[in-house]
């Protein structure tokens, strides 16, 4: 009887502990895209456009963005130079977990930029905030020496409702592949060794996410990455519209 007592007693112990180290994870999380967010502030006010989500700064086109959009906004803390060994800990989710079966020379992004929009690479023209560029349905477009114009401030209709950055995840119809430096929507999404299972552990569910006005919040998966509803569709795209048809011609 007293075994079987103090045995609920200890289960009851460990999920309580269980418990706050996941929401003390989830704070930390929080805390760190609300850092991005003052950092994309700090951004906007020099420049009024948003980072490049890669730049051709070595054509000296955008003196003033970076290879990546990390480095645009916290340079100080980032070696473009070495971008994926030893990620500053404003890029590390405690609670994220990379496979050891993740190829160690693509590195693994805790945080992800909403650089395409809805649909990924795949359509035309890419409504994210990573660059006006053409997507891949213009081959030939999207290269180095011609690369497309940043997305100014202004171009963002509704900042509160627009994705900026979050956990690393691009997800599309139930599937989603994590360790990504980009958030997105995309057809592009695959199964990566259990990347759908491992996106659901990582905050029980939910995706942490960083809104284009400073913001951040818990956004159940489902809706970022299955519902079509107009809302769960416009806060991918700086139109703030839902573009609807996108759906139909990605089936």
């Amino acid at each position: 009887m007293v075994c079987g007592v103090l045995g609920i007693l200890a289960s009851l112990i460990a999920a309580s502990l269980m418990s706050a180290k996941a929401k003390a994870r989830q704070a930390q999380c929080l805390a760190n895209l609300h850092q991005h967010g003052l950092a994309l502030n700090v951004f906007l006010g020099d420049h009024h456009e948003y980072p490049l989500a890669m730049s051709a700064n070595v054509r000296e086109q955008y003196p003033h963005h970076h290879k990546f959009w990390e480095g645009a906004l916290f340079s100080e803390q980032l070696d473009q130079r070495d971008a994926f060994r030893g990620w500053p800990k404003i890029f590390d989710c405690p609670a994220a977990s990379r496979p050891k079966e993740f190829p160690a020379p693509l590195g693994y992004a805790d945080y992800g930029y909403n650089a395409c929009g809805l649909g990924g690479l795949v359509l035309e023209p890419l409504l994210g905030i990573g660059g006006k560029g053409p997507g891949l349905s213009s081959p030939g477009k999207f290269i180095e020496a011609d690369y497309p114009p940043p997305v100014r401030e202004s171009d963002v209709v509704n900042p509160s409702e627009m994705l900026a950055i979050g956990d690393g995840f691009n997800g599309w119809k139930g599937v989603i592949k994590d360790g990504l430096s980009v958030l997105g929507r995309g057809p592009d999404a695959r199964e990566f060794v259990g990347s759908t299972r491992r996106s659901y552990q990582r905050h029980s569910g939910r995706g942490n996410v960083l809104f284009c006005d400073g913001h951040v919040g818990g956004l159940k998966l489902e809706f970022l990455f299955q519902d079509e509803t107009d809302q769960a569709l416009r806060i991918w795209n700086r139109d703030n519209q839902p573009h609807r048809e996108r759906l139909d011609s990605l089936k």
